[in-house]
């Protein structure tokens, strides 16, 4: 009966899906992920407003060691390395959308917890599949891309961290997940260096390091 209510986190997340694509041939991969990680603070104001859920005063003080990581990071990326400021605006609004999915999830999946969870996630890549497939209807390289195994290889990878997601926002929080995802930023960092050939500055280092020990 509220499968349909599914549409709306799903419609948010084809949003981000196709954004993380945009701004990924904008940055490079460890850039992104630190900026990012703003969705943890988004995240925390929502959960407040929506979920009338109050955080303690350590995770506010994390959130505040977490907005310095991030501004390390701005700094370099918007004043030392000369970028567009209309890239960090794009991630930024990636982020918001993740964040304001992730909560409008966690409220439809505790809604009743007796449902379960890969019917709830079943809805959700339903209508995701529905608006990625109206969002690039005007490519036409799909055929080609079907037989990339590189591909399939992120389809997978795309639908197990979805579904770990999913576990966490039902039976703990959104916040939580969030805070789990800043594992991403030393792992894309050291694997984007060694796969990509990105380069590390100290100040990549410092922010990598304040941001995960948020």
């Amino acid at each position: 009966k509220t499968g349909y209510l599914y549409s709306i986190p799903a419609f948010f997340y084809a949003i981000y899906n196709n954004l993380t694509l945009f701004n990924l041939g904008k940055v490079e991969p460890s850039t992104f992920q630190i900026f990012m990680q703003s969705r943890l603070f988004i995240t925390s104001i929502l959960v407040y407003f929506m979920l009338d859920r109050s955080l303690k005063l350590e995770k506010w003080l994390a959130l505040i060691l977490l907005a310095s990581g991030i501004c390390l990071k701005n700094y370099q990326f918007l004043y030392l390395d000369k970028t567009n400021h209309l890239v960090v605006c794009y991630i930024l609004f990636q982020a918001g959308l993740s964040s304001f999915s992730s909560t409008v999830n966690e409220k439809l999946f505790k809604q009743d917890m007796g449902q379960s969870i890969f019917l709830q996630n079943g809805y959700l890549y339903f209508f995701g599949s529905i608006f990625n497939i109206v969002f690039n209807y005007r490519h036409n390289h799909y055929s080609q891309e079907l037989l990339n195994p590189y591909f399939w290889a992120i389809v997978i990878c795309g639908v197990t961290v979805g579904l770990c997601a999913s576990f966490i926002i039902k039976h703990l929080d959104t916040v939580i997940k969030s805070v789990y995802s800043t594992l991403e930023i030393p792992l894309t960092a050291i694997i984007s260096a060694f796969i990509l050939g990105t380069n590390l500055s100290q100040l990549d280092i410092l922010s990598c390091i304040t941001v995960s020990f948020a």
